[in-house]
């Protein structure tokens, strides 16, 4: 309809009347499409933490029930004669990584046990002790260029200098490995995540093994301060006691257990990174514990912040008043641009729309920030809605925890897909 004209006469006003009227009506149509009761739901985002169901261990809860065999005697650490090898490991933890995680933990440096066990144990039947055991450390991996970044490692353990030095001697001889830390279950090293059993590491002079946990299963908080391989009412119970405000409460006995993801806060996401803990074990065979309803209203009631993971979305009741007032601005500014443009008797070209770009986004997300660029102009964000979570990089600084309106471009850079941003729209707060 570009440079389109219509003549009109200077002492008749009846073109102006049909742009009044459609204004009038969608004025009346807007106000009573706005003017609606309040409206509530419920919109959770589960995190993405856990690319294999299968990571569960077959230790779980049901080993309670299950016949217990005759436990297997360890070896006496003084008995052994060291052995020359060099031992490597690392692990993840689902909520703490480069995958739209924490990728600040507050603690950098995490205890764990290293058990082995024979090559034909039952390594997750609680009933059946390792045969030597090793208290390490593990620290989280902040190298981009490192093949383990975001994991945490401990590399080049030489076993022969610890045995002197510590008493913790593993001899020569073929182990299935598992690894224990806080928070988690335990885990065995397997060639298959669907594998039963465990890999068995053959450790002879001059061996250098490197043992991959990869991600470990969150839930098993209770009793403080390691729990005891099993997650159960008692681990619900530890969480709920902790959750939001009661962080400081004298009830939190471990106010570090709870918080999954490490950033000093049990909010919605690390419910739903226990919740995602849940699914992998049912997915496994094995029998979750559920929060009953009385605790999930409590833990919706106690969110501190609205969180990716765990959201209570709230449509408020719109001030009729305001609305009215701005549709009437609206209504006069069109009024006046058509009588401009009619008494001028021209019509300009139509602005059109440019299509949206391969890879475009424009929606709502949840935005939490990560942390600034190394290049001092940009901020890594963490973006999520009910599809998930997805990883933002955005040029500014002028950035918080909220709803936003999100426009940008989906890019790839060096491997690591994300959402370059051009412009954030807040959410306004009822």
């Amino acid at each position: 309809m570009s440079g389109m004209k219509k003549h009109v006469s200077s002492k008749s006003h009846k073109y102006l009347l049909w742009p009044i009227l459609i204004l009038l009506f969608l004025t009346i149509g807007v106000f009573l499409t706005t003017n609606q009761a309040e409206k509530e739901q419920d919109a959770r985002t589960r995190a993405q933490v856990f690319q294999n169901p299968s990571l569960f261990p077959s230790g779980f809860a049901d080993d309670v029930a299950s016949p217990s065999p005759s436990p297997t005697k360890p070896v006496p650490q003084t008995s052994i004669k060291p052995v020359r090898a060099t031992l490597s490991f690392s692990f993840s933890l689902p909520g703490i990584s480069s995958q739209g995680g924490n990728m600040t933990p507050l603690r950098k440096t995490r205890d764990i046990t290293l058990k082995f066990y024979e090559p034909d144990a039952d390594s997750g039947n609680k009933h059946v002790l390792p045969q030597f055991s090793l208290n390490l450390t593990a620290t989280f991996d902040e190298d981009p260029g490192s093949p383990t970044y975001t994991s945490f490692v401990n590399k080049e353990i030489n076993l022969e200098k610890l045995c002197f030095e510590t008493s913790q001697c593993v001899p020569r001889g073929k182990y299935q490995i598992a690894i224990k830390t806080q928070q988690t279950l335990q885990k065995v090293s397997k060639k298959k995540e669907t594998d039963v059993g465990g890999k068995a590491y053959d450790i002879n002079t001059s061996t250098k093994i490197n043992v991959d946990f990869r991600n470990l299963i969150y839930g098993d908080i209770a009793p403080s301060p390691n729990g005891d391989n099993i997650i159960d009412r008692k681990d619900l119970l530890a969480f709920t006691s902790c959750f939001g405000g009661l962080l400081l409460s004298e009830g939190c006995v471990n106010k570090q257990a709870p918080d999954f993801d490490d950033n000093g806060f049990v909010d919605g996401y690390d419910y739903n990174l226990l919740l995602a803990s849940f699914e992998a074990i049912e997915a496994q065979g094995g029998t979750a514990p559920e929060f009953n309803q009385a605790e999930k209203i409590e833990i919706k009631e106690r969110i501190p912040t609205p969180s990716p993971s765990a959201v209570i979305v709230k449509n408020q009741q719109q001030n009729s008043l305001g609305t009215v007032f701005g549709l009437l601005i609206f209504f006069l500014l069109i009024a006046a641009s058509v009588f401009f443009v009619l008494k001028n008797k021209k019509i300009k070209s139509l602005i059109k729309t440019p299509a949206k770009k391969s890879g475009f986004e424009e929606k709502e997300y949840f935005v939490k920030k990560q942390k600034d660029d190394p290049d001092g102009k940009s901020v890594w964000l963490t973006i999520a809605d009910d599809e998930g979570q997805k990883l933002g990089r955005y040029l500014g600084k002028d950035v918080k925890d909220g709803f936003a309106h999100i426009k940008g471009a989906r890019k790839i850079e060096n491997g690591k897909e994300f959402i370059e941003i051009s412009k954030i729209i807040w959410e306004e707060k009822a």
